[in-house]
């Protein structure tokens, strides 16, 4: 039609449905919920300490060095119900030999009771243990601290074993329902000189926590603004 005016009103940003603001909300809450735990299991000071039966052996010995976790509740939450950890070693000095689980997660011998893989190469080694024993029997069967493994070495040469942990790790809880942050400590062993406990850096619980509230906040912001 000759002379009609077509009006195209402006584009007006849609209101954000509630059902997805109640569902950030909840998001958020959930989150927060489970940075606070991991908090607080991290402020019960677990630690993972890995010690050798002797720090100064002789080459051709056989030498023990354990692996324990301390710091969980005695007969009580937190338990610990499954873990994975890579340990490192000077393979020119020591040959891992056989490693030996520990039965506070159940018998490591009964796949009913636990799933187990040992991995064992040249110069490390990683340990993956979960339990499916309840958190009654798993209380039960852990005081606040115990031995998760004993790895048995051939003393190879001269020099220092240099320990470490790797980098990627993970140790939850009975119900499987949150994460332990630990710190790990290392006595060094010396074929031919001791040395001393060596604590090797974690990440902090209360670091992590921090991140986690940076990163809500981040989130948030950025739904607000789209």
């Amino acid at each position: 039609m000759a002379g009609a005016q077509i009006i195209i009103p402006h584009a007006r940003p849609r209101p954000r449905p509630r059902s997805l603001r109640r569902t950030m909300t909840k998001l958020s809450q959930l989150a927060l919920c489970s940075l606070f735990s991991i908090w607080a299991y991290s402020a019960q000071a677990i630690i993972i300490n890995l010690e050798p039966e002797s720090s100064t052996p002789a080459v051709g010995d056989s030498v023990d060095v354990d692996l324990t976790i301390s710091g969980l509740g005695n007969g009580a939450a937190p338990s610990l119900g499954a873990y994975f950890l890579e340990i490192f070693f000077d393979a020119t000095v020591l040959d891992l030999d056989t490693v030996t689980h520990g039965t506070s997660l159940g018998d490591p011998d009964d796949f009913f009771e636990t799933d187990v893989v040992t991995d064992i190469g040249s110069g490390d080694v990683s340990l993956e243990v979960i339990s499916f024993l309840d958190v009654v029997d798993l209380d039960a069967l852990q005081g606040d601290s115990f031995l998760l493994a004993t790895l048995t070495f051939n003393v190879l040469g001269m020099g220092g074993s240099d320990f470490s942990f790797g980098p990627a790790y993970d140790f939850s809880d009975a119900p499987g329902e949150n994460t332990l942050v630990p710190t790990f400590t290392i006595t060094q062993l010396r074929v031919g000189g001791g040395g001393p406990a060596t604590p090797v850096n974690a990440p902090n619980g209360i670091a992590l926590l921090l991140l986690g509230l940076i990163s809500l906040a981040t989130l948030r912001r950025r739904s607000s603004a789209t």
